[in-house]
């Protein structure tokens, strides 16, 4: 399932908001006035690693007031299908191939490691290590997030996550332009939302970050209990404590990043620097468990060895063969992307993953994303409203 990067995509949805409130949008946009119709004050709630199929599947074991009654529109996420990626894509409005941010994983060839992009440390390093080897999070991205451009049209703008989240490198990225708070429990976040809304006429955008059911999804497998219990008391709070108590004018857009597809250790593949594929890498492999970006000094026979050993497992695309096919998007491509999408691509096929012992502290996962799936790619848009 190729990602869209139309109007019918979380691109498509970024695109949108910038129009939705007077702005040039920089891809083709999704009108989101369909669906929120005048009003300016509205809430982006999104919530990572709810996909279209795990929403289902979701609401035929649950109950849900309005969620499950209500039409969602269909979006497809970013390629690859992973937070770093699909979030600097809803908070920018670019394609992967122009904000660079292409996976969990990269190869930051400016700091001469391969390093997290989250956690903005090299692999094994303690967070924001690369901060401090002079990375700027205000000039990474080298573009404007939505929120600056919202913010200079003279839109109150708010970012909204977890507490420990608020000044790391990454939210100082993706958030620029934007009043940063954050919260500790659904709560004090549902206070906070209420409180900014509050009395304002002004026009107001409010985007909020709720991470817990991709992690439990990872840690306990995606469409499991604990994954489908997490994601009901998230989705619960909206429609039942939140959205009665906004204002009548606010409307609350809930979305996902990506979709997450139940994984098995049965179906995993580990590699380390001990097993043969090391031989062919110039350095060790990025990206995803789903999706790698390969280095190598020999791609012909690295091709031919993936292909002898996994070809039923993998399916595999040169850098230039996944630009042309528009995996990461159209738009001119960020100075380090083809650094950092390396020589080949593997995307794993069905359930399986290809996973490499960075520092033996890997474990296995019960639900993983990052590759082309329907349950990775396709995520909801729910609009709410009083």
């Amino acid at each position: 399932m190729y990602p869209d990067y139309g109007p019918a995509s979380i691109c498509g949805l970024a695109n949108g908001i910038l129009k939705h409130y007077g702005l040039s949008p920089l891809h083709p946009a999704l009108d989101i006035s369909d669906f929120v119709g005048k009003s300016e004050r509205l809430l982006l709630f999104i919530v990572d690693g709810l996909g279209i199929e795990n929403l289902k599947k979701l609401v035929k074991n649950r109950s849900f007031n309005i969620i499950g009654k209500v039409e969602w529109q269909r979006l497809t996420s970013t390629f690859p299908s992973t937070t770093a990626t699909a979030i600097t894509t809803l908070s920018t409005g670019l394609t992967p191939i122009e904000h660079g941010i292409i996976g969990y994983i990269l190869y930051f060839k400016e700091f001469g490691t391969v390093a997290n992009a989250i956690e903005m440390c090299p692999i094994g390093g303690k967070r924001d290590m690369l901060l401090h080897m002079g990375l700027k999070p205000e000039k990474f991205l080298q573009r404007e997030t939505i929120f600056q451009k919202l913010s200079s049209a003279g839109v109150e703008v708010y970012s909204i996550t977890h507490s420990r989240l608020v000044n790391t490198g990454f939210n100082r990225v993706i958030a620029q332009g934007a009043h940063q708070k954050g919260f500790y429990g659904l709560s004090d976040m549902c206070t906070t939302v209420l409180n900014i809304f509050k009395g304002k006429r002004c026009p107001v955008f409010v985007s909020v970050y709720w991470g817990l059911v991709d992690t439990m999804g990872h840690r306990y497998g995606a469409d499991g209990e604990i994954y489908q219990r997490e994601a009901t008391l998230i989705l619960r709070t909206l429609e039942e404590e939140l959205l009665p108590r906004l204002e009548e004018d606010v409307v609350m857009m809930i979305v996902s990043d990506h979709g997450q597809i139940p994984t098995s250790w049965e179906d995993e593949i580990w590699w380390s620097r001990e097993d043969e594929i090391y031989r062919f890498l110039k350095i060790l492999p990025t990206g995803e468990q789903r999706m790698m970006y390969l280095h190598s000094g020999d791609v012909k026979g690295l091709m031919e060895y993936l292909m002898n050993n996994y070809d039923q497992r993998l399916a595999l695309f040169t850098a230039s063969e996944a630009v042309s096919r528009g995996l990461l998007g159209e738009g001119t491509p960020h100075p380090y992307v083809f650094d950092r999408m390396g020589d080949l691509i593997l995307v794993a096929r069905k359930r399986f993953s290809f996973n490499f012992r960075y520092t033996g502290q890997e474990q296995s996962l019960g639900g993983r994303h990052g590759g082309l799936s329907r349950e990775e790619m396709i995520v909801p848009l729910i609009v709410l409203r009083r």
